[in-house]
């Protein structure tokens, strides 16, 4: 037996549906991009993290080494993709300028990261 959410649950649903759709619409394809690319580097570094249950797995090792190197590709592209992509946002001359800084700031979210880790392997060195 399904339970049918009442009317004011059903109000609620449809004007969330409403203004996520509408941002979603607004995206161009650079802010896509912006938040693909992130998404890159966090999946990057979930496939690292996950994989290491198999190293010293004698039957499961090619499944480690594939995924190392899937996920070594993806965090080492990401920083680059994220230099190009906020570039592009900056000089692009359509929509507010204050909304591509914005945008290029989140996309350049994998650099500030690198940086990070950085920062602190030659600080704790």
């Amino acid at each position: 037996m399904r339970v049918l959410p009442s009317k004011r649950q059903n109000m609620i649903l449809k004007i969330m549906n409403l203004k996520i759709v509408r941002w979603i619409k607004d995206l161009h394809l650079f802010e896509i991009l912006a938040i693909s690319i992130c998404g890159l580097l966090v999946i990057g570094i979930f496939i690292n993290i996950y994989v290491e249950q198999f190293r010293f797995n004698l039957t499961d090792w090619q499944i480690y080494a594939k995924g190392k190197r899937i996920s070594l590709y993806m965090i080492c592209c990401s920083p680059v993709l994220s230099f190009f992509n906020a570039l592009f946002l900056y000089l692009r001359k359509k929509g507010s300028r204050q909304r591509n800084i914005i945008w290029g700031l989140i996309s350049m979210l994998p650099i500030f990261y690198f940086l990070l880790l950085f920062i602190i392997g030659f600080l704790f060195s």
